[in-house]
């Protein structure tokens, strides 16, 4: 008993002499777990946090949000990644076997614009449609191809304004629906 009371004890005065910085991250902790439960019930899906990162998997594909995340492992070799973005949103669509990917980038908006004119066209893609809008409170340019079976879908997006010039470019990949 005697053992148990120091113990105690000792571990009181360790979390005491540590500061907060130990009891903050168990709560933290405890309340990522607390919140992954309500979510993981109320969608009937699974949801992970760790380093920084937020996934969700349901029966119809995952979703990670974080930054510089990975690409999926399956996800196509031929589809043109522009090396100056982070990663921020990475989703896979197993029901539809389709792919959504959003980047930023601080690189500038004409640079990573004639990077995807050219390299779409480079990876064999065919670009179906190229559309640009300027305005007081930003661009964009979207960029539509095919290739095979699948249609490809780049969206270049910066907000005028904002501290950074950060670039958003959203990349969709997904099968060819027949009508």
């Amino acid at each position: 008993m005697r053992k148990l009371f120091f113990a105690a004890l000792a571990l009181t005065m360790a979390v005491s002499l540590s500061g907060c910085s130990l009891t903050d991250k168990l709560m933290n902790k405890a309340g990522e777990k607390i919140g992954e439960k309500i979510v993981e019930e109320a969608t009937n899906s699974e949801l992970d946090i760790t380093n920084n990162q937020v996934t969700v998997n349901t029966n119809e594909g995952s979703t990670t949000w974080g930054e510089n995340l990975s690409l999926p492992d399956d996800f196509p070799i031929d589809v043109p990644m522009y090396s100056g973005a982070n990663i921020a949103t990475s989703t896979t669509d197993t029901s539809s076997n389709a792919f959504y990917i959003t980047m930023i980038s601080s690189d500038d908006f004409k640079t990573i614009s004639d990077y995807y004119e050219a390299e779409i066209e480079n990876k064999g893609w065919t670009t179906e449609n190229a559309s640009s809008y300027n305005s007081e409170s930003g661009k964009s340019t979207t960029y539509i191809a095919t290739k095979d079976n699948r249609d490809l879908t780049v969206g270049l997006y910066e907000t005028t304004g904002e501290t950074t010039a950060d670039v958003s470019i959203t990349i969709s990949v997904s099968e060819t629906i027949s009508e």
